[in-house]
């Protein structure tokens, strides 16, 4: 999260690499993290 919030500061492009459940091949994505809204959860 922190990596996050630095490349928002520095206006910098970020990379993730994500591997969907059951398949060998990974996807990278590239994005301009604009905002981060963090959410708690709460049992109701």
């Amino acid at each position: 999260m922190t990596s996050m919030i630095k490349a928002m500061k520095e206006n910098r492009m970020i990379s993730l690499n994500y591997r969907h459940y059951g398949s060998p091949e990974n996807g990278t994505y590239t994005s301009a993290p604009y905002c981060v809204k963090l959410f708690h959860q709460r049992k109701l």
